[in-house]
């Protein structure tokens, strides 16, 4: 009875709450209908999923709910056959965690839906909480955020230290309340059975996950983090351990890299991908408004509007800013020249699919550079034809009118930043392969690169040294006639290409 009035009860608050059905959110894709009740096997009260977290199509979601007069963490399965294996896994992490004392969401409820075919999980729900990468990003206290960090480190030791690895380690799998750090997504937890601690390879390897991206970004950091970390596990001889560290970073830079360069063409939670025989479309899910949908179904009928506004209409490429459902942005269309440069073409990435593949890559590694937004390919079957890359427009001069107007402060510090920029690209062994000066904008006194369809990351040594230098020659030719800013350039001109 008790669970009648309670669902009956749900109902009457929200009379557009549906009953739920195993097939519907199976088949619902990325977007399931909500809220939902879900009644529980063998249990008296339902569950009222009401805001969607994550979700996999076809195979698991992460919903915000409601259990009786609780909020929970609802995670339910729902891939046939398979959903058993997916509720163990998950539960001998969390119970692995709960044993060597890792703090993490309590487990409420482990069971099934009211006809067995899904599997449900309700955890606490921590609140307030924010998983760390949000954290990171918006806290400007840089003490604040280190302490935090070295605090997540000392966690990652007492794991390794009691045997656990977190495989699948990255920040957002971390929730910060108070001065208490969360674990979560107990499926990526393993455990050694004997209970030993985690090999020092092993841990080595486990912490570069965590650690690549960081360290392209702030290397003095990640030997400040490492140092909390092997004081926690009372490691004493660092410095040859660093070094292991270092290589297990690269190695894993190399490989996000790789998977960021395929991730990007096709559809995932942030991307919209339509593919047909004619043509490709990727676009940003945030970003695909109504307007944004028609301009990409017809882009050149926009370009030739008179609200769009030309800034470069050349034999090869087409650029203009215009302006969607408020949206700033600038579409540069990569034109096929003739019949020959069209043969030579078809048969090879477009310039565009370059440029949307380097402008992730820039962002993942934190170099600045204008936001991505959609891709358009026109295609005939697996050839390639005229293509549109399209981004957010930056609002900035191009360094040559900077460094011919600002005060020296200014100059010095840009220049300093712009000789960051290429260590950084070095150190990802990328190179721009057009750095003239009209290729980087300077935007509130930083540097960001453009025109990156000639960008290329380099796996062989030799090409990436001559493409390096190439890349150094050619900025600094921009520079020849103005001594008094070559002068600012002087750690540039002395940098080693395998630093």
């Amino acid at each position: 009875m008790f669970r009648i009035f309670l669902t009956t009860k749900m109902m009457n608050e929200n009379k557009s709450v549906k009953n739920f059905q195993a097939k519907t959110l199976a088949n619902a894709g990325r977007h399931p209908v909500l809220p939902f009740i879900m009644p529980l096997e063998e249990h008296t009260a339902s569950v009222c999923c009401k805001e969607l977290l994550r979700i996999v199509p076809g195979k698991r979601a992460v919903l915000l709910s409601e259990w009786g007069e609780r909020q929970v963490i609802a995670k339910v399965f729902f891939r046939p056959f398979r959903f058993r294996q997916h509720i163990r896994q998950e539960l001998e992490g969390v119970q692995a965690l709960k044993k060597a004392g890792i703090s993490t969401p309590d487990l409420l409820y482990e069971g099934t839906a009211e006809n067995s075919s899904v599997g449900v999980l309700l955890f606490e729900y921590v609140h307030p909480a924010v998983d760390l990468i949000k954290f990171c990003g918006r806290s400007d206290n840089h003490n604040e955020r280190d302490d935090v960090l070295r605090r997540l480190m000392r966690l990652l030791a007492g794991m390794h230290e009691r045997g656990l690895i977190q495989n699948d380690l990255h920040l957002k799998n971390f929730l910060l309340k108070g001065q208490t750090i969360y674990c979560i997504d107990g499926a990526s937890v393993s455990a050694d059975r004997s209970g030993r601690s985690v090999r020092i390879p092993d841990s080595l390897n486990n912490l570069a996950s965590l650690l690549c991206l960081m360290d392209f970004q702030d290397r003095s950091l990640v030997r400040d983090l490492f140092a909390a970390y092997a004081e926690a596990r009372q490691w004493r001889k660092i410095d040859p351990l660093f070094g292991q560290l270092k290589h297990c970073i690269e190695r894993k830079l190399k490989h996000r890299m790789k998977k960021k360069g395929r991730k990007v063409f096709r559809n995932t939670s942030e991307l919209i991908c339509r593919k047909s025989f004619f043509r490709v479309v990727l676009c940003r899910r945030v970003k695909y408004s109504p307007g944004m949908a028609a301009f990409l179904d017809n882009p050149d009928h926009v370009l030739e509007e008179a609200s769009s506004r030309m800034i470069k209409s050349g034999h090869s490429s087409t650029v203009a800013r215009l302006e969607i459902d408020d949206m700033d942005l600038v579409v540069k269309r990569y034109n096929i020249k003739g019949f020959r440069h069209g043969v030579r073409r078809s048969v090879k990435n477009t310039r565009a699919a370059n440029s949307w593949k380097n402008a992730w890559m820039l962002s993942m590694l934190g170099i600045a550079t204008p936001a991505p937004v959609a891709l358009v390919e026109c295609r005939f079957g697996p050839f390639r034809g005229r293509s549109y890359f399209i981004c957010e427009y930056v609002d900035g001069p191009c360094v040559i009118d900077f460094f011919s107007r600002a005060d020296f402060n200014g100059k010095q510090s840009v220049a300093r930043q712009i000789t960051d920029l290429f260590k950084n690209l070095r150190r990802a062994k990328i190179s721009h392969g057009d750095m003239k000066g009209t290729n980087i904008l300077v935007k509130d006194q930083k540097p960001v690169l453009v025109d990156l369809d000639a960008m290329r990351v380099h796996w062989n040594s030799r090409h990436f040294i001559s493409a390096c230098e190439k890349d150094k020659d050619r900025f600094l030719k921009n520079w020849l006639n103005t001594p008094d800013v070559i002068r600012l350039f002087d750690d540039l001109q002395s940098l080693e290409t395998t630093s």
